[in-house]
């Protein structure tokens, strides 16, 4: 059996070895970060460019916390 597994054998080290080998190759050194955003940036986007979006999540939220207390309410009383 272990000449069967020979072929495969060498294709997985050559694939192995040509990946090692480009990922050596590769510049590890990429664009310098960026800061991330403050939280003042963070809150004026949240209330002017996304003001409708936020409102509507909070809403559905809103509802899902209602639904999950009648739910467990109903569910208590049985």
């Amino acid at each position: 059996m272990p000449r069967v597994n020979r072929p495969l054998g060498i294709g997985t080290f050559i694939v192995f070895a040509a990946l090692l080998v480009k990922t050596l190759q590769l510049s590890w050194y990429g664009k310098p970060a960026v800061l991330p955003p403050s939280t003042i940036d963070i809150g004026n986007a949240i209330f002017t460019t996304f003001v409708f979006p936020f409102e509507v999540i909070s809403l559905v939220l809103l509802a899902a916390l209602i639904g999950a207390i009648f739910i467990a309410k109903k569910e208590a009383g049985s």
